[in-house]
């Protein structure tokens, strides 16, 4: 296997906040938090423009992207204005994903306008990343800055995720995930098993999602009982929805108050923010 190709297509995923106030209620809840989706979306047209208004700033970084158009929202974060993007139908969610924590970082800004080309988006945050190098003091700094270029444009068309399930930042390193490293972004997912879980524990240990899959393909062409009804199991743990009570635990323990990072979960990145031990979800699917 190749891992979870993330192509981020809109609607694969169920949105965080649904499994907070749905699935998890706080007498379930063994971490005692209380969960809530950090904004709500207001109805938006669909009716996508012909132009954008927006300018980005920095070098004028020009990358061939689809001429797409994404939705900017006004919100108030930690009693702040910003201005974020909107996931669209098919939108490249990882740049979303990222572009939307720079903003609430204070790294980056968009202008006063409704909404943002994709090329004006990937170019804003190619200049983040050109400014970012420049001002690195690395000894191989044309090298360094080819290399997170690179990176970006690797995954504006997708990356392949490979998960471990013991750990909330636990993934296969790939050249793709360096960028969230030198972004100074933190990765994280909440795909995890309870460690007191015994037979969950035993099963799947360190594996990652690829060396899991192979690993129940196997039980399942075992004709041994106590194989066939290992398999049932992880197949079960394969099918969740990539979100346990304990993940959730550890992506909160996981994260410094006030840190906001990137949320992996069904194929898609979310930008999410510990605030007072709670975890908060910035919702900007559209629809």
């Amino acid at each position: 296997g190749s891992g979870i190709n993330a192509e981020c297509h809109y609607g694969r995923g169920v949105l965080l906040q649904r499994a907070m106030s749905s699935d998890f209620r706080n007498d379930e809840e063994p971490c005692q938090s209380d969960y809530h989706s950090a904004f709500h979306l207001t109805s938006l047209s669909d009716n996508i423009p012909a132009q954008s208004n927006s300018n980005s700033t920095g070098n004028d970084t020009q990358l061939s992207v689809p001429q797409e158009f994404f939705y900017v929202k006004d919100i108030k974060f930690k009693n702040n204005d910003y201005r974020i993007v909107l996931q669209s139908v098919n939108g490249p969610c990882p740049i979303i994903a990222i572009v939307n924590v720079l903003i609430l970082k204070n790294e980056i800004t968009i202008d006063k306008t409704t909404y943002i080309s994709a090329g004006d988006l990937c170019s804003l945050l190619a200049n983040y990343i050109l400014d970012k190098c420049n001002s690195s003091d690395k000894v191989h700094k044309e090298q360094y800055t080819i290399d997170s270029l690179d990176r970006f444009v690797q995954i504006q068309t997708g990356i392949d995720i490979n998960v471990k399930f013991n750990s909330a930042e636990g993934f296969e390193y790939t050249q793709e995930l360096a960028l969230f490293d030198f972004l100074s972004i933190r990765l994280v997912h909440g795909w995890l098993y309870d460690p007191q879980d015994k037979l969950l524990l035993q099963l799947v240990s360190d594996l990652s999602y690829n060396q899991l899959v192979e690993k129940a393909l196997t039980l399942q062409s075992s004709k041994n009982d106590e194989d066939v009804s290992n398999y049932v199991v992880l197949k079960d743990f394969l099918e969740t929805a990539q979100l346990t009570v304990h993940g959730i635990c550890e992506i909160i323990n996981a994260l410094h108050d006030e840190e906001v990072a990137v949320l992996f979960r069904n194929n898609h990145f979310s930008t999410i923010s510990k605030q007072d031990s709670r975890l908060f979800l910035l919702v900007t699917d559209i629809g």
